[in-house]
């Protein structure tokens, strides 16, 4: 719901997470999506382990296994959390504005979120009403493949992990600026312009200070 919902098909949004369109949607105190989630994780950590606990009771080892799953889950929920605030700040500090630097954040995330679709579509329209068996060690091996993959990106703190590398290169690469087009080079030039014009106002005062004042009446 927070990651995919609403926005419209303009092209901001195919630059962004259609549910949070920008920076400021994401972390801007005790409004921003950032808090709202930290505030929810907990309840429904609660909420999952009451529906385990009651499903499964009598079953011993899948319990732990589905409270395991959880405990991981909700600490990947929120180191990712925590990492898409500070990747934001950090692109920010490096002198990219608000907008370039919640694209950056919006790509990797979606990258993420792209390697666990990966992981469990194995399980699309897999369920079976007269087999539970097969049906639920599907679920159960995506379930795992996911956690490897939320493993990974831990494991490699986001930032290192080889796909994020590839979104931030390949973001870098299509916004790349030219050194003819750079912040530098337009300053000379305007420079070069300013330094035209001083000189041809120069060279007007030298003529009207060579005019007579009768001249100049």
């Amino acid at each position: 719901m927070v990651f995919g919902k609403g926005g419209s098909a303009s092209l901001d949004d195919l630059d962004c997470l259609p549910a949070i369109t920008n920076g400021d949607k994401w972390n801007n105190g005790s409004t921003g999506v950032h808090h709202q989630l930290m505030c929810s994780t907990n309840d429904v950590s609660y909420q999952l382990d009451s529906s385990i606990k009651k499903v499964l009771k009598d079953h011993g080892e899948a319990r732990q296994l589905a409270v395991d799953c959880v405990t991981i889950s909700k600490r990947f929920v929120i180191d990712l959390i925590t990492f898409m605030s500070q990747e934001y700040a950090t692109w920010q500090t490096r002198g990219f504005s608000k907008k370039n630097a919640w694209q950056k954040v919006s790509q990797i995330v979606r990258r993420i979120f792209e390697d666990l679709q990966s992981a469990r579509i194995s399980t699309r329209n897999v369920q079976d009403f007269d087999d539970a068996n097969f049906t639920t060690a599907s679920f159960i091996y995506a379930t795992l493949k996911c956690h490897d993959v939320m493993e990974a990106y831990v494991k490699h703190q986001f930032h290192a992990h080889p796909h994020v590398s590839s979104v931030i290169t390949r973001h870098l690469a299509a916004n790349f600026v030219k050194p003819e087009d750079s912040q530098d080079a337009k300053i000379t030039a305007l420079t070069n312009k300013v330094t035209a014009l001083s000189s041809k106002v120069d060279l007007c005062v030298s003529k009207i200070a060579l005019i007579s004042p009768k001249e100049k009446d």
